[in-house]
């Protein structure tokens, strides 16, 4: 073997282990431990109008990082009309250190069966120790909420 052909091996062997290495570190597996729990809701249509409420809570330790530009995305099908698909933090309900709660109204046409809407959210957590932030987490949410029917018509 020549002195090119051992460089160039230990080369990649040090490319693969330090990949394998970054793979491992806390920062990749941060998104494992969530630091933050998410409820969707879906409170009764009234008149064909309605709304989904996004509340994310932070574990005990973990704050929302309010400058972390939030955002989300809806996707809806035909017949349920949104006022907005796009929404920032300026469209939020509620945005504090404790809470955040995203509200998207909605419009339902007549439907046969209950449409199902497609949604991603875009975050941020920061974890506080000693009343500092020590690290700052971006989180991304595929969501899909199933809205209810709309009552049926007295006959």
């Amino acid at each position: 073997m020549s002195r090119w052909t051992i460089r160039r091996s230990s080369g990649l062997l040090m490319i693969f282990c330090l990949f394998i290495l970054i793979l491992q570190s806390p920062l990749a597996l941060a998104d494992e431990a969530k630091t933050y729990s998410l409820k969707l809701e879906t409170p009764p249509i009234s008149d064909g109008k309605g709304q989904v409420v996004i509340r994310i809570t932070p574990t005990k330790g973990t704050k929302i990082n309010k400058e972390f530009p939030l955002m989300l995305v809806i996707d809806p099908p035909p017949g349920v009309l949104f006022s907005k698909t796009k929404l920032s933090g300026e469209d939020a309900t509620e945005l504090e250190s404790d809470k955040l709660v995203m509200s998207p109204a909605y419009i339902l046409k007549a439907q046969k069966t209950a449409p199902v809407i497609p949604m991603s959210i875009r975050f941020g957590t920061c974890e506080v120790k000693d009343g500092k932030v020590a690290s700052c987490f971006m989180h991304r949410e595929k969501l899909s909420v199933k809205l209810p029917l709309l009552p049926a018509a007295p006959r």
